[in-house]
């Protein structure tokens, strides 16, 4: 297992590495959508910066001893990373901008459909009712949601669930003739050992009350596996654009030695 000076050291080799290709990633996002997959090569390339932000969080706060706030970044960066994984594996099998237009488009309205119906609630709540359609209100805002129905939106939406992606990441490795989901464990229990932190649930607290009581416990893992997902993102996203821009194999390359430097 890698050190925390090893860690950061690779941390810093990567930014190096990124810092170098600017222009490419400004001319990239300039022409995506001249290419046939926007909303794909979109979705997998906003996904990037939110994956490291989590990932630096993680680090600061575990040197911070900040325990219980790490676990719920954690938590969030599993959500995140598996989001990104499935959207890119689909994308592979698929060969179409299918998954992006569902992931940018249907669970975009269905945010704001979410939303405008909380606000519905909330004024039911002090007495008022209101009889407007969320949807409805929000199709003006976007020609692509003009023939959206509520029910083709909850059902295409519904692909990003917990269950529903990892069955599709595994459907789709399975095919390929491989059966190992990357980051497989960490993702599964961030999403059952780790939602007691984010729903202030009791296990949370007295697994963190002991964290404090022994002067912490190791994190090691969790700073592994925060980076190697930050890395590894990048490599699978960039050799996707490559396609597009044969430079980015060069950067995926590079990332992908610091990647095998972990473990």
């Amino acid at each position: 297992m890698a050190d925390w000076d090893e860690l950061n050291e690779i941390a810093e080799c990567a930014a190096e590495h990124e810092e170098k290709y600017n222009t490419l990633y400004a001319q990239f996002l300039q022409n995506v959508r001249g290419t046939p997959f926007p909303y794909t090569y979109e979705a997998m390339f906003g996904f990037l910066p939110r994956i490291e932000s989590i990932r630096h969080g993680i680090f600061h706060l575990i040197e911070s001893k900040e325990y219980y706030s790490e676990k719920i970044l954690f938590r969030s960066l599993c959500e995140h990373f598996l989001k990104f994984q499935y959207i890119n594996l689909r994308f592979i099998n698929e060969k179409t901008d299918d998954v992006g237009k569902e992931y940018t488009l249907v669970s975009q309205a269905k945010e704001h459909v979410d939303y405008g119906k909380s606000l519905q609630y909330r004024s039911e709540l002090m007495g008022h009712k209101t009889q407007s359609n969320p949807l409805d209100m929000i199709r003006k805002y976007n020609k692509e949601w003009k023939d959206l129905s509520e029910q083709e939106m909850y059902a295409k939406a519904k692909c990003f669930t917990h269950r529903n992606m990892m069955k599709s990441i595994s459907d789709i490795l399975g095919a390929s003739g491989s059966c190992e989901i990357p980051f497989l464990g960490p993702m599964l229990s961030g999403y059952s050992e780790l939602s007691s932190y984010v729903h202030g649930g009791p296990n949370a607290g007295i697994e963190t009350a002991h964290a404090y009581a022994e002067e912490g416990i190791p994190f090691g893992e969790d700073l592994e596996v925060a980076l190697q997902m930050s890395l590894f993102a990048k490599v699978m996203a960039f050799s996707c654009f490559s396609k597009e821009e044969p430079e980015f194999l060069k950067l995926a390359g590079n990332l992908k030695g610091l990647v095998n430097r972990i473990g």
